[in-house]
């Protein structure tokens, strides 16, 4: 019955680390995959995270609710708004990381109304398309006034993705506070619903100016969604831990619908994250926050540390934030870098910069200005 299916192309990132691994020299960078690493090169797990760990009753392992923890989803809403979280206008649910959440959000938009068109700023995260692959996609130029236009051009109730404060994925390049005030008369004025994937909270300006980007959108609009992951922030990538959160009038209705999904999809999400942050943000947050100020920081070091030594032309890297940059290479000289340099990056050229090693910088340097220099 299944003999006629179609061979699928592996995933390009996952396709990339597999290619790293199996490459046998002693010499080798991986700057592809978004995942963050110490100094020495090591797979980084915030000690706060490790303690809790410790701590997870071991005991009771039984079915969580389908909604989630509702502890964990509080304590995330308050997290991700502050001062303006309330519940009786938040529809919340727990999603196996930052994805689900993404993938959740479209098929509620779907229940609601399907056809509705996805504006979304080019480049984006490539699991963005296929994720929201049954909506109607129309793909603009991530530029302040790409967006502008867009959302003037576009029909009504149109649902704008938006990365979450001045992280973006892959360009590290995002709309600023001020440009995304001068959207919202568009916004309100033509309907349309926004939808914020903040898959990076804490890691851009830090947690209070990253998190003044959501407050912003929910302050001031009626129809506005965050996808939320404790993936890089908290290093629990394997754990699949997030969560979203849509403000709405009627929330029992909407928390009804995603439970809906949520059932027939995978019955509930993950609860040892759950657990896992419930402990961090009820008895360790400062400690938490604390060490995520300080990877944010070592990260913008790296990043500094690397463009410093480039040449001019690599300068705007600067303004980056978070894990992530475009460097201005061709795919030829992406595939020069890995074939004679076992660097490792996606074609795209994006960049980790959470994912560079000091003691690699200066063969980083020189393998790129090789490639570069050399036409």
């Amino acid at each position: 019955m299944l003999e006629n299916l179609e061979l699928l192309p592996a995933d390009p990132l996952f396709r990339l680390l597999g290619e790293y691994k199996a490459d046998a020299r002693t010499k080798k960078v991986n700057l592809g995959i978004g995942l963050y690493s110490d100094d020495q090169g090591q797979p980084f797990v915030f000690p706060t995270i490790k303690e809790a760990f410790k701590e997870v009753d071991t005991n009771d392992f039984n079915y969580q609710p389908i909604g989630g923890n509702r502890e964990y989803l509080q304590l995330t809403g308050q997290l991700l708004l502050g001062d303006l979280f309330d519940e009786s206008q938040l529809a919340m649910q727990a999603t196996s990381g930052g994805t689900q959440a993404c993938r959740l959000f479209a098929d509620l938009i779907c229940v609601e109304q399907k056809g509705r068109e996805l504006l979304v700023g080019m480049p984006t995260w490539g699991n963005h398309l296929a994720i929201f692959g049954e909506l109607t996609i129309r793909k603009f130029e991530h530029k302040a006034e790409g967006y502008k236009k867009v959302l003037e051009e576009a029909p009504e109730g149109s649902v704008l993705l938006l990365h979450g404060a001045k992280t973006h994925n892959p360009t590290g390049l995002n709309l600023t506070l001020e440009e995304l005030q001068n959207l919202i008369a568009i916004i309100k004025d033509r309907d349309h619903f926004v939808f914020v994937d903040m898959a990076y909270l804490g890691m851009g300006e830090g947690m209070e100016q990253d998190r003044e980007y959501v407050k912003l959108l929910f302050r001031e609009l009626d129809n506005v969604a965050c996808a939320v992951s404790y993936s890089k922030n908290a290093s629990l990538y394997e754990h699949r831990t997030g969560a979203l959160c849509v403000k709405t009038k009627q929330p029992k209705a909407v928390e009804s619908q995603l439970q809906r999904i949520i059932r027939t999809s995978i019955s509930m999400a993950p609860g040892i994250g759950q657990e896992i942050m419930i402990n961090v943000l009820k008895n360790k947050k400062t400690a938490w926050l604390a060490g995520l100020e300080t990877v944010r920081q070592t990260i913008e070091a790296r990043k500094m540390a690397l463009v410093e030594m480039l040449p001019a032309e690599f300068d705007y890297l600067k303004n980056c934030r978070g894990m992530f940059g475009l460097m201005p290479f061709t795919e030829a000289q992406i595939e020069r870098l890995k074939a004679e340099f076992a660097i490792f990056m996606p074609s795209n050229g994006r960049i980790n910069f959470g994912g560079i090693e000091v003691a690699d910088i200066d063969y980083l340097v020189e393998s790129m200005n090789t490639v570069t220099n050399e036409k």
